[in-house]
């Protein structure tokens, strides 16, 4: 799925509208923050829902502690990843590798982060990734040439750094199903 943000990012798109919907790939306006992004199978995305009001720092805290947590659950992993200035998100080097689009409502967080865990980055090659040129993605996999940590494991880690940012606990997930998804989120 390749989304657009509320800053637009059609114009970021490199093929043809046809040529997604031939792929089987939905394009799909989202109430997120930032420009054109997309999400698929093996990366891990994280939707807080948070009240900003009630946060020290508003929504350039928000940003910034949901940069912490990846930055730290990575590490468990032996990454090395930062922030850079200017542009939301984590890198590795100058590579991307995790996406951060939020939205508000009433002062109340929604979208959140997309971490790309698995090697298969190749949907990034159809669009201008959040309207950055010259960005290129990577993931985890990719980065520590090998298929571990898994989606649970990578879960699992983000989980433990996001309660330690944001000092909560978590006694487990809620899971949700596809349908559940397409349901609260629409596609197409």
């Amino acid at each position: 799925m390749i989304t657009l943000g509320r800053n637009g990012g059609r114009e970021h798109l490199l093929v043809p509208p046809e040529v997604l919907e031939q792929q089987g790939i939905s394009l799909v306006q989202a109430s997120r923050g930032g420009s054109i992004s997309c999400h698929f199978p093996g990366q891990l995305v994280a939707c807080p829902i948070l009240r900003i009001a009630r946060r020290p720092g508003g929504l350039r805290g928000l940003v910034h502690d949901l940069e912490e947590a990846v930055i730290q659950a990575v590490a468990f992993f032996g990454l090395q990843a930062r922030r850079s200035s200017g542009r939301p998100g984590v890198w590795v080097g100058e590579r991307k590798i995790a996406s951060i689009g939020l939205g508000l409502r009433k002062w109340v967080s929604f979208h959140g982060l997309a971490l790309n865990v698995c090697k298969d980055t190749s949907l990034f090659d159809l669009i201008t990734p959040c309207g950055l040129h010259g960005v290129r993605p990577t993931s985890v996999h990719g980065e520590l040439n090998r298929e571990r940590p898994d989606l649970r494991e990578m879960k699992e880690a983000l989980t433990r750094a996001t309660g330690g940012v944001f000092s909560i606990r978590f006694d487990g997930f809620l899971p949700i199903s596809r349908q559940r998804m397409d349901n609260v989120f629409p596609v197409g």
